[in-house]
């Protein structure tokens, strides 16, 4: 089956309640899919190493190995260098997580020292976001609710001088004033997930994590349910069909081969449909073993593939280049 996208790409999605464009790729660092490698899927390379024994896991879509499971008592962790954003006056950063339980402090991601840097993690089952300024000033937020046993989307997003925010499924929760300072550095640091970045055996996360983004600049609330709505709701349904393969992914040269080779009987419908919910192709078969969609009128992006057979729908992600 196809797994989720190897690197995010251009994706621009329209806000539903405005006529503005949003533009996900605009400021974005590093893009980490988790998809069997913590490779960036940005043109910046910015690679995560992994350390301990990170395992491939079912995303919240169950793709296999379309998510990372790490335990925290070997511990698993992953680094990487992000020298992008020292002391940013502006930055988010997301992921989706699932954890068994979180209850205890596990850091998700950041780059810090106490004293200096950011940091997202769960903590009593909250969200747990922090900066530490210039000046040493420490902002702090710990809210609501990240329930245990479910994918969750989290996020925080900073801006200089104005404020610091948190978000849970797309939605605010909760939000301080910022004073005029940038993040602190912590260049001796490597941006880390799964573990507190000034000593990555400690705080690990326990539990799932997926599609981790980090931003240079401050994303507004359109922009944040934008984002989270991009990798959820073109999902038509669980998989029934079991198809065998789809490839190659990301698509190349226009062409997607699919392989229906667990015996699909009768008609099956598909249809690609666009960041912004267009359908922008559709065709159908009878019968089929392994066919082959010209999508070479599609210009790149992200797209979810639906096929519909006897009342039953499959969908994927799709990315085109």
């Amino acid at each position: 089956m196809i797994k989720k996208s190897t690197y995010l790409l251009v994706a621009i999605l329209i806000a539903a309640s405005a006529t503005a464009q949003v533009d996900l790729n605009l400021g974005l660092v590093a893009a980490y899919p988790m998809n069997s490698s913590g490779l960036d899927s940005t043109s910046n390379h910015l690679n995560l190493t992994a350390h301990g024994s990170p395992t491939g896991t079912n995303d919240r879509f169950g793709n296999p190995n379309g998510a990372y499971d790490l335990n925290s008592s070997t511990p698993d962790y992953f680094s990487a260098a992000i020298n992008a954003l020292m002391a940013p006056t502006e930055l988010t950063l997301s992921a989706w997580v699932n954890l068994p339980n979180g209850i205890p402090d596990q850091k998700i991601a950041g780059r810090c020292v106490v004293g200096g840097g950011y940091l997202m993690g769960v903590d009593s089952n909250k969200i747990d976001a922090e900066i530490w300024d210039l000046l040493g000033v420490h902002y702090r937020l710990k809210s609501n609710t990240v329930p245990d046993n479910t994918w969750t989307h989290i996020a925080m997003s900073f801006k200089a001088n104005d404020y610091l925010k948190v978000y849970i499924n797309g939605t605010v929760v909760d939000s301080v004033p910022s004073g005029s300072s940038g993040a602190g550095t912590s260049a001796t640091w490597p941006f880390t997930v799964g573990g507190a970045p000034w000593q990555p055996i400690a705080l690990n996360t326990n539990g799932s994590i997926d599609d981790i983004y980090l931003y240079s600049r401050a994303l507004n609330a359109d922009e944040m349910t934008a984002l989270y709505s991009l990798i959820t709701s073109t999902i038509d349904g669980q998989a029934t069909f079991n198809i065998s393969s789809i490839y190659p992914v990301p698509v190349h040269a226009g062409n997607l081969t699919v392989d229906f080779s667990n015996a699909v009987t009768g008609h099956v419908f598909v249809k690609v449909i666009d960041a912004v919910g267009r359908e922008v192709y559709a065709s159908d078969f009878f019968n089929p073993k392994k066919e082959c969609l010209d999508l070479s009128c599609l210009q790149s992006g992200l797209y979810s593939v639906s096929f519909l057979n006897d009342g039953r729908t499959e969908s994927h992600k799709l990315v085109i280049q």
